[in-house]
């Protein structure tokens, strides 16, 4: 009888160690989905700014005065916005209202390129699409207006 009792109390410690071992694999795997979650595809953290411009609400009418509307293009600024999506841009009056996280259009010989401002440097900015390792300098005369509006086609 005694050592009927010693085996259950044995086999009772071995189970709870099974136990504390599987909740232990179990929450290292939980911390390590969340590294993926952290390390997966996109590129670009950082979150935009605010951009205040003026803009009159009349009769059921949105009007935006300086404001131009840019027809997007490609996939480097995926999951922002998508190729058909029309850009709502403002003219850039100030570069040092420049922000990290600003979306703007520069033209550097190729045509105009819509990315996120991922740097700022006195002469010029480093831009990069969200959903593209490749960044750009761009010098400051480059930029030709800021996104301050996406509409969703």
């Amino acid at each position: 009888m005694k050592k009927k009792k010693e085996q259950n109390s044995k086999q009772e410690i071995y189970l709870l160690i099974i136990i504390v071992l599987f909740l232990f694999i179990l929450s290292s795997n939980l911390n390590n989905k969340n590294i993926e979650i952290i390390n997966s595809d996109t590129k670009n953290y950082i979150q935009a700014p605010h951009i205040n411009f003026e803009y009159e609400y009349l009769d059921n009418k949105l009007s935006v005065e300086n404001v131009e509307l840019i027809f997007g293009m490609g996939t480097s600024m995926q999951t922002s916005m998508f190729t058909g999506n029309i850009l709502i841009s403002k003219n850039i009056t100030n570069i040092n209202g420049l922000r990290e996280g600003m979306i703007i259009n520069y033209d550097i010989g190729n045509g105009i390129t819509t990315h996120r401002i991922s740097g700022i440097y006195p002469t010029f900015v480093i831009a990069q699409g969200d959903n593209s390792d490749l960044n750009e300098r761009v010098n400051y005369e480059n930029i030709t207006s800021i996104v301050i509006g996406v509409l969703y086609r």
